[in-house]
């Protein structure tokens, strides 16, 4: 494929005017096509030809249509340069996003021929004639009647939320054919010029809209635009919905329809203009910094998830229910950026016109996005479908009837066929020799650490992951690691993963040492004292003839137990932060077992007058980000255990004669814990890839993630106990365990307020 992304850089060179670079800020932004749209300028017309051209105003539809012929992947590298480069699509709208899709997957022939070259061809510009004034969410509720009239099918009712309508060509409908609710539908095409259509616009309380309401009286449809069959059209409607679903969520999330004066508009360069910096060049008011770095945060990730759904979506067809956690979290994640917003302008940001145009126009976009979360199907709404169709949980129908819970439908792996077999050697070894049982057995017994199990996990390599082949291990790197911590965090298995991962970054250059981290050697970082939290630090490192003698205490040293050697952080003679290796059997070194909550492998290291020898400093940063990936992994699936126990349990726990699942408060709750998750393993993987590939990026990344795992591990574990009732509050139930882990986890390298801090330190606020 590079010679194909050469071959798509070379034409935007030529052909994309500068005058667009870098003014895209949604995926609807652009020339619609049709009648009365117009271009948005000279650049813009030159543009569309240029791209028509080849056939990418439609680029992945058949050549037979007026598209462009290119694959999937093709197409998403085409739209990623564009993104790259803030360029908007040369052609965008309903007709390309929406209508589209479904004619090329459902419509005949005759259909193909005459609409989708139409489409692509800018011709034509399409609207949605959906919802009505009985029939929102209720979609299957809709009342406008379609009779039959020979050739033709005669239409009355109205429709309601018809965004364009004022300026489209054609309206896809869903009209009733049939008295049954689902199986009476029919899905409609519509030239909107026919007589008998009356469009008008609906105000909001913005101030504006693009909503319009349809009326429709005695207007005659030819038979022949039937998509599918007739009285089928529930079936198709739900396809285009996804489609719906997944680009509104995709435009939200990569920031949303807003006034050409807000085009620019960054919250970051907002909350620095109206805030202003302190002298360390902090944003003055720390509250508002944490929240802006948190919504920075949360938009990064969401972008990645995004991308991760696109990925799957590439290898397993057409999009699904799992197009729902799009429009949910990008809806939500908008209506929380204009709020915030808001909230940095204070009284300024009220004005409804005023002498700043900018800030009425935040005023009047806040107030816009308060529909986000109802137009194209409701936030509750998409909360049901992934509660039921994504997680499986039992429907309850409007008469009453529980429909008994099914399977999620599997998503298409991710993973390269070495990935493949590393996961599941993992989860096969883990499941037969270290299941829960053994964590909660030396958890009771008070042993950190298991010498045999541990010789086990080297004897499978994974001590030698990511340690170069000229050391002896396997060159690998963090996403292998990250899929085996995945599995020992599902299991909560004791073992020092996490001090391997840093002391291989740490020793990255020193041969010896990576050969005896293959063989299972165990090199801990002994770096937080019990004063820490003040910003103290007092262990003290003095030149001595055999090295640097240490005097200090470190607490809290993970996995110090099983270490056979301490990477202590120490300052010296000057002041200076330095790193100094000391084995643990070295004079002067004393190890006390600390029992933390979650039992795992803990200590205090005592140095009195400890000779170590002195280790370059700069790879730690590096390193502690490495271990702090791998500890995400390890909450990832931590947190996925817990959700899938719950699952469980919601689907077989009986209340009131009807398994608790279906009960609508629950899934929702449910519903949005697996939003969660599936975040967090967007972030957890992006951070794995970064780590290998793009180091300069790698703090951010490690920071993004752990905020995200930290705060949704817990959550996660909290939710167990309170769905599970009283018996989530025993000893004997897992979730007590997983809640201990994630509270531990969530205060190792680094919490997420430390994370959130970091990140917009990076981000030069």
């Amino acid at each position: 494929m590079s010679d194909f992304r050469a071959e798509v850089v070379a034409f935007i060179e030529a052909h994309a005017p500068r005058a667009l670079w870098g003014t895209a800020t949604s995926p609807f932004q652009g020339h619609w096509g049709g009648q009365d749209s117009g271009y948005s300028s000279a650049d813009h017309i030159a543009w569309f030809e240029a791209a028509l051209q080849r056939g990418w105003t439609a680029p992945t539809w058949p050549v037979a249509y007026g598209g462009g012929g290119l694959t999937r992947e093709q197409g998403a590298i085409l739209n990623a340069e564009l993104n790259q480069r803030g360029i908007p699509r040369p052609l965008v709208g309903f007709g390309l996003s929406m209508i589209g899709p479904i004619i090329l997957n459902y419509g005949n022939e005759a259909q193909k021929l005459r609409h989708l070259t139409a489409i692509a061809r800018g011709k034509v510009r399409w609207c949605q004639g959906y919802s009505e004034p009985g029939a929102g969410s209720d979609l299957a509720a809709l009342a406008c009647r379609a009779e039959r009239d020979g050739d033709h099918f005669v239409v009355n009712g109205q429709k309601i939320w018809t965004s364009f309508a004022d300026k489209a060509d054609w309206i896809f409908c869903l009209v009733r054919t049939a008295p049954t609710k689902h199986s009476g539908i029919t899905f409609l095409l519509i030239d909107i010029s026919t007589p008998g259509i009356e469009v008008r616009p609906i105000e909001l309380i913005s101030g504006s809209s693009p909503f319009c309401e349809t009326f429709l009286t005695d207007v005659r449809v030819p038979v022949a635009n039937v998509v599918g069959e007739i009285n089928a059209g529930w079936q198709v409607a739900r396809a285009l919905l996804g489609h719906e679903r997944d680009s509104i969520g995709e435009a939200i999330i990569n920031g949303g329809s807003r006034p050409t004066i807000l085009a620019s508009f960054s919250l970051r360069d907002h909350a620095i203009d109206r805030i202003g910096v302190d002298a360390s060049g902090k944003l003055a008011d720390p509250i508002l910094r944490a929240a802006v770095a948190d919504h920075e945060i949360t938009r990064r990730i969401g972008r990645l998830t995004l991308a991760r759904i696109r990925e799957t979506l590439q290898r397993g067809g057409s999009p699904g229910p799992e197009t729902s956690i799009v429009k949910v979290f990008g809806t939500e994640l908008n209506q929380e950026r204009w709020t915030l917003a808001q909230r940095i302008l204070g009284l300024e940001g009220l004005y409804w016109e005023s002498d700043s145009p900018t800030d009425h126009a935040l005023a009047r976009t806040w107030l816009r996005s308060r529909g986000n979360t109802i137009e194209g199907g409701t936030s509750e709404v998409q909360l049901n479908i992934i509660a039921t169709t994504v997680l499986g949980l039992p429907r309850l129908s409007s008469s009453g009837k529980v429909t008994p819970a099914g399977s999620a439908p599997a998503a298409a792996s991710l993973l390269t066929e070495e990935q493949e077999m590393i996961q599941g050697a993992a989860r096969d070894f883990l499941a037969s020799s270290a299941p829960i049982a053994l964590a909660r057995a030396m958890r009771d017994a008070a042993t950190p650490h298991d010498p045999a199990l541990w010789a086990q996990m080297v004897e499978l390599g994974w001590s030698a992951l990511l340690v170069g082949e000229d050391a002896g291990g396997f060159g690998l790197g963090m996403t292998e690691l990250a899929l085996v911590c995945e599995h020992l965090g599902a299991r909560l298995t004791p073992s020092p993963i996490l001090s391997v991962a840093l002391s291989t970054e740490v020793f990255g250059h020193d041969p010896a040492q990576l050969a005896a981290i293959v063989e299972g050697r165990v090199i801990a970082l002994a770096d937080h004292e019990p004063r820490a939290r003040r910003g103290v630090h007092e262990t003290a490192a003095v030149e001595t003839s055999g090295g640097l003698s240490l005097t200090g205490e470190k607490s809290a040293v993970l996995d110090a137990a099983a270490a056979s050697a301490f990477l202590v952080t120490a300052i010296d003679a000057d002041g200076a932060p330095v790193l100094v290796l000391v084995d643990a059997a070295a004079e002067g070194v004393t190890v006390r077992a600390e029992r933390r909550l979650d039992g795992r492998d803990s200590g205090r290291v005592v140095l009195s007058g400890a000779v170590g020898q002195p280790v370059d400093a700069r790879r730690l940063p590096a390193a502690r980000d490495r271990a702090t990936i791998a500890l995400c992994a390890e909450m990832l699936g931590g947190m996925q255990a817990i959700f899938a126990e719950t699952l469980r349990y919601l689907k077989t726990r009986q209340q009131f004669k009807r398994p608790i699942g279906s009960f609508q408060a629950l899934q929702h709750r449910a519903a949005r814990l697996y939003i969660d998750i599936e975040l967090c393993r967007a972030a957890v993987g992006a951070a794995a890839r970064i780590a290998d590939t793009e180091p300069a990026h790698l703090a951010a990344h490690a920071s993004m993630a752990k905020v995200r795992c930290s705060e949704v591990f817990e959550h996660t574990a909290l939710e167990a106990i309170q769905l599970h009732g009283g018996i989530g509050m025993t000893d004997e139930h897992d979730a007590g365990m997983f809640l201990k882990r994630a509270r531990v986890a969530a205060e190792t390298f680094g919490t997420a307020d430390w994370h959130r801090d970091r990140w917009a330190a990076l981000r030069g606020y």
